[in-house]
């Protein structure tokens, strides 16, 4: 492949050149969306729409507007000298002058390692001196590349938050997304697995042959940079922390790459088409669609904390949110309901991954995404206009904390709809266990598996679902949720799975409208 020569070594004085030639270059030279300053970022991050408007055309927003309490609450001062051998933790509170100061971010893979972390004990003693020698080598060389930029700012999660203390720890969170938004430039250290590993990750060799001046051939590395899974995939909290970064340097496990509101720009070629993997950009036109690329993209991805499920997306919920001013229940949205419940498990990556389970401790109702561990995907309906047979009578959230986004300890859909109890059999499938029929007629229910309506269970060894009674809740005509009783009420459910069923009048099953509770 030609292009330009692969460092053999991303932390040379080439590597931390070109870095600076990056930054630089965005700062100086590029248009508008790169230039916000910290501060209108942080300003548009929790403004209503149509105040968001008022800041696109330099109008002051109507409403008094406090940005302090929006900052993180500690930064660490790194200084700009290159041989200093301490840092310290500083409170922003203090700073003299918010609006002039620039900080970078690290978005980083703790893995099973624990990093440097603060706590009660330790708090005094950050602020005061901070070894730089005996930080983890990923945290050592953000601060390398972040005192070689000029910067003397840098948030870590794991030092700026106190992490035995539940009261900082749901603030900063909270805070997550303006941290940053607003930073001038997010370091990513993508190819390392953990903290000890460091940003610049040792490379494989790639040997490389000069034809003309500038320009080598080598080895093929791939077509679209980035495409192959690099560590920090792995990582829930690092999806929101990319997708809302304003400037991303990544330092992958090959190569290193830039990434900004106008550009993407590859160390082996002066510009690239783009990183996919990376790109979560929010297209206004498309805000359903880009919400479910991002749970599927996010459910993948692994929790130190599995009660962070709702918490380490609530950032990008809030943007989307502000985007498109729909009500927001526990990972779904109330404008299209109907849809986002239809979610079931991807069975084609589930073996890949740890088993599906349903978390240990609450953390969202039956209904939501979130009350699994595993990876989902979205119906996506094309061949018809969507009409849902259901109406929504009651959407109920109960918050854990004041964060609407945040984590949740309880919910409740009242849904009225078409409800039958069927009988589910078992099928061959390795992809779906058990199947209903769709008419009550014995003899169409022999015809053919064309007239019984799939099954995909969330928990699919929860039990054996062959000869298992079960109801349906038609929420399409060719989509329904499976639902099992809870109580002795017969108006409260759970939901345990997906059905779908072939479009056409084969469904002849008496199922009479029935007002119930889904939890």
């Amino acid at each position: 492949i030609m292009g330009r020569k692969l460092l053999s070594k991303a932390d040379s004085e080439e590597g931390f050149d070109m870095i600076s030639t990056w930054f630089n270059n965005c700062v100086e030279h590029h248009n508008v969306a790169c230039k916000v300053s910290s501060k209108r970022r942080l300003e548009r991050a929790r403004l209503p729409p149509n105040q968001q408007q008022d800041l696109q055309s330099n109008h002051q927003p109507s409403q008094k507007f406090h940005t302090a309490s929006l900052w993180p609450t500690r930064l660490i001062y790194v200084g700009n000298a290159s041989g200093c051998k301490e840092a310290r933790l500083v409170e922003t509170g203090r700073l003299l002058s918010l609006k002039n100061i620039q900080y970078t971010t690290l978005s980083h893979c703790w893995g099973n390692s624990k990093p440097a972390i603060t706590t009660k004990e330790t708090l005094p003693e950050r602020m005061s001196s901070i070894s730089v020698s005996a930080l983890p080598k990923t945290f050592r060389e953000a601060i390398e590349i972040t005192r070689h930029l000029g910067i003397e700012y840098l948030w870590i999660d794991s030092l700026c938050i106190i992490q035995d203390c539940p009261e900082d720890w749901r603030t900063e969170s909270n805070k997550m997304g303006q941290v940053y938004s607003c930073s001038s430039l997010t370091i990513c250290a993508a190819g390392a697995r953990d903290s000890y590993e460091g940003c610049f990750v040792e490379r494989p060799p790639m040997p490389a042959i000069q034809v003309v001046s500038g320009v080598y051939v080598s080895e093929y590395v791939e077509m679209i940079p980035f495409w192959s899974p690099e560590a920090v995939d792995t990582r829930a909290w690092c999806l929101q922390e990319l997708a809302l970064s304003p400037r991303v340097l990544m330092c992958g496990s090959r190569m290193m790459a830039w990434r900004c509101e106008e550009t993407t720009i590859i160390e082996q070629a002066r510009q690239s088409m783009g990183l996919p993997r990376y790109d979560l950009r929010i297209d206004p036109k498309l805000l359903t669609r880009n919400w479910n690329d991002v749970v599927e993209n996010y459910s993948r991805r692994n929790l130190s904390q599995s009660r962070d499920k709702l918490v380490a997306i609530s950032a990008l919920a809030r943007k989307f949110a502000n985007e498109s001013t729909d009500q927001y229940l526990a990972g779904l949205w109330k404008r299209t309901l109907f849809t986002d419940l239809l979610w079931r498990v991807d069975v084609q990556v589930e073996t890949k991954l740890p088993r599906i389970s349903h978390s240990t401790s609450y953390r969202a109702p039956s209904w939501s995404w979130a009350s699994l561990d595993g990876p989902v995907i979205f119906t996506r309906e094309t061949r018809f206009d969507w009409e849902p047979l259901a109406l929504l009578v009651e959407a109920n959230v109960v918050l854990g904390a004041e964060d609407p986004f945040g984590e949740v300890v309880g919910g409740l859909l009242r849904i009225r709809g078409p409800l039958v109890l069927v009988t589910c059999r078992n099928t061959n499938s390795k992809a779906y266990p058990a199947c209903f029929p769709l008419s009550s007629d014995s003899a169409e229910e022999e015809d053919s598996n064309n007239r019984c309506a799939s099954c995909w269970f969330d928990i699919r060894d929860e039990m054996d679902w062959s000869n298992t009674s079960v109801f349906c809740l038609r929420i399409a005509q060719t989509h329904g949720l499976v639902l099992c009783p809870v109580g002795d009420t017969g108006e409260s459910f759970r939901r345990v799975g997906v059905a779908n069923w072939p479009l056409g009048s084969w469904w002849k099953l008496d199922c009479p409208d029935t007002e119930i509770s889904i939890i």
